[in-house]
């Protein structure tokens, strides 16, 4: 296997990364993720494929909370991409994503929020407050931009 080490963590340039590889990139992906320019995902596609299981994830899901707009936004992407396949991973985090939902004022955020609210199980109550939200972030221009 290739692998392109930068700043003490790998990049893996195939699928398989072995296991110190994998480790040393779970304890970096906000090294992966930071950034600057907002119309780029930057390695975000990267940490997709070291996402492997629950604890992996909820490092890559604590990213959202980062003081880093940037970092948030392509955390935000990852955890976006992987849970297209694994919504599993989301159950655990329902009441951070009802809390980001309520909270967020970052649109980059907001776009991948509305892809993760309809990927968790919400009872009567919490599908009526995720529709009025999405409902109401749809048809306000500011909200949708």
């Amino acid at each position: 296997m290739l692998l392109i080490t930068h700043n003490d963590f790998c990049i893996p340039q195939q699928d398989f990364v072995d296991d110190h590889c994998l480790s040393s990139l779970m304890n970096n992906f906000a090294h992966l993720l930071l950034g600057k320019d907002r119309r780029t995902i930057g390695k975000a596609d990267n940490v997709v494929n070291l996402v492997t299981d629950q604890s992996s994830f909820d490092e890559l899901f604590g990213l959202l909370f980062h003081h880093e707009r940037t970092l948030v936004m392509r955390a935000a992407d990852a955890v976006e991409k992987v849970t297209r396949e694994r919504k599993q991973f989301l159950v655990s985090h329902k009441n951070r994503i009802l809390n980001l939902m309520r909270s967020t004022i970052h649109i980059e955020l907001k776009w991948h929020i509305a892809e993760l609210a309809p990927r968790i199980p919400l009872d009567a109550h919490e599908l009526h407050e995720v529709w009025s939200v999405l409902s109401y972030w749809a048809q306000n221009p500011n909200e949708s931009k």
